[in-house]
Formats: C-alpha cells, sequence, structure tokens
C-alpha cells in the first residue's frame, strides 16, 4: 500500500553506504524503512509498504522498501502544511490568514492580514520558497515515475544528481545504468519499451552502455580488459543491425570522455584491448605497488 505523511521526528537512523535506515514519528504512526535521500523532520513523504505488528511492543508499525518526497495537492491541504512549518503561526492565526486570503495564499503578501508582524512574515517567506523547492522536486519524482522509473530508482537517481537529475536523464536515460542497483539490462528494458524517448537498437546512447556493460561483465569475471575484436562481436550480438563504423564511433566517444582506454596491441584498433579507465588505472597502481 501507498502512505502519504508528515514526519513529525526522526527517532533512530543508521547510514549505510547507499541508503539511510530510519524510524521515523509520522502523522500516520511510526515508520520504518531505508532511504537513498535524506529523511528531515516536517518534510512530506509517500511510502510504499506495508503494516507489520511490532515484535517488541505489539504496536502497528509501517515498514517501507520506498519513499520518495510529497507535497499536498489541495490548495486547503497545502495551505496548512505550509502553516505547520512556520514559526509563529498558531490555530488561530491560521484560520484568519485562510479565511483572509484563501486561495491566493502564495501570492499575496500575508502582512495584509491583522496580527501579522515582521517576524512571521520573514518566516512566512523561508517557508513559501521551501514550499517552491519541495514543489519542484516532487514533481521531478512525479515524472521519473511516470517514466518507468521505480521509486527506488527515482530517490537513487536524485542522491546522485540532485536537481540536476531531470535533465541527466532526458538527455541519455542510460546514465541510470551508473546508480547502485541499477545495470545497463534493467535500464535498457525500460528505455525501449518507453515511447518518451526515441531510442532504437543502435542509438549511440546505448551503444556506449552496452559496451560498458560487456566491459563490466568481463571485470566481473576476473579480466580488466577484452580484444576490440571481441567486443565488436558481443556488441552486434546485444544491437540488432549495428555497424562496425558505429561500434568505432562509440567507442571513441568513450575514450574521449576518459571511460574507457585501449591498452596498446599491435596498433591497429581490432587487435588493441579495451579496458574501463577505472579498470586500468586499478591495475596500473597494482603494479606499481609490487613491481
Amino acid at each position: 500500500m501507498i502512505l502519504e505523511t508528515k514526519i513529525k521526528g526522526i527517532r533512530y537512523e543508521k547510514k549505510g553506504d547507499e541508503q539511510t535506515f530510519y524510524i521515523l514519528e509520522t502523522d500516520a504512526g511510526i515508520m520504518k524503512g531505508k532511504a537513498y535521500f535524506e529523511l528531515q523532520k516536517d518534510k512530506c513523504i509517500k511510502a510504499e509498504g506495508s503494516w507489520v505488528v511490532s515484535k517488541f511492543n505489539g504496536k502497528n508499525e509501517f515498514y517501507f522498501k520506498s519513499v520518495i518526497p510529497s507535497l499536498p495537492i489541495a490548495p486547503k491541504s497545502k495551505f496548512d502544511y505550509a502553516c505547520s512549518i512556520t514559526k509563529g503561526i498558531g490555530e488561530k492565526l491560521q484560520a484568519k490568514i485562510w479565511e483572509t486570503l484563501i486561495g491566493d495564499w502564495e501570492h499575496i503578501d500575508i502582512k495584509t492580514v491583522d496580527g501579522v508582524g515582521d517576524a512571521i512574515a520573514d518566516e512566512w517567506k523561508v517557508t513559501l520558497a521551501e514550499i517552491k523547492n519541495m514543489g519542484q522536486q516532487a514533481d521531478l519524482f512525479a515524472w521519473m515515475g511516470q517514466i518507468g522509473m521505480t521509486a527506488n530508482m527515482c530517490a537513487a537517481a536524485w542522491t546522485k544528481w540532485g536537481k540536476e537529475c531531470g535533465g541527466v536523464i532526458y538527455n541519455n536515460p542510460y546514465k541510470l545504468a551508473e546508480l547502485p542497483r541499477y545495470g545497463f539490462l534493467i535500464v535498457d528494458k525500460m528505455v525501449l519499451d518507453n515511447e518518451t524517448w526515441e531510442i532504437g537498437q543502435t542509438d549511440q546512447r546505448r551503444v556506449v552502455a552496452a559496451i560498458l556493460y560487456i566491459l563490466d561483465e568481463n571485470a566481473n569475471a576476473g579480466n580488466t580488459a577484452m580484444s576490440f575484436r571481441a567486443i565488436i562481436d558481443n556488441t552486434k550480438k546485444m544491437c540488432a543491425g549495428i555497424t562496425i563504423n558505429q561500434i568505432i564511433a562509440a567507442t571513441r566517444s568513450l575514450i574521449k570522455s576518459e571511460q574507457a582506454a585501449f591498452i596498446a596491441g599491435d596498433g591497429s584498433m581490432p587487435d588493441n584491448n579495451l579496458a574501463r579507465t577505472k579498470d586500468l588505472d586499478a591495475e596500473t597502481e597494482v603494479w606499481e605497488r609490487w613491481k
């Protein structure tokens, strides 16, 4: 089930390599789970998970398997949330502001409301800026969800690229293969099945990602370099209709961006060995240490 709520407090957090485990106090109750990005008090979230009975105290707790930022959509709910995170606004003043400004509360100067002084007005400006930022973040997460990304993939993308993640993904969705836990095969299926991008089998972005995947699989098998002839053969199998010139162009792109490098063979490209730059650097470091 999906639960939208507001974080009232953070009881516990433990950072891991990629995710942080949280125990949260929320409007909906106690929630536990891991998140790719930082969760904060007074922020709204949308979590997917289920209610379970705690083995420690017998109370219901919500365990989430994914979580993303959220923001109330209904004008009144959004207004109530804004007031709840603004210092100095109590229930009576909140009711008065809504009664006075109603639907224009985001655009009209709050000082036009009786009882609102400079201090509250300054706090309100901070709140409006925060609401705007949260809205942009929530919209971005919603867009990523619409193009087929899971909530955890959205959070991982936000962690890696922040506000720039929308542009990064739109320009080259295969960049998602750089995220922890998400490789070429997962991303490739998502991209080819989606009309958002007009990316075919031999699109250079796909070919580049395919070659990196081939090199990574080769490295996982214990080989940090691969003959270019083998790369050509494997790329042809993965990218139906690809030409050798397209593979060469993609490889040159990888070398130019310093993601891969040739290890000298007899001087001709087909007989050279290609390696991920990171693997080549690691091998060089080991050699320099032990030679």
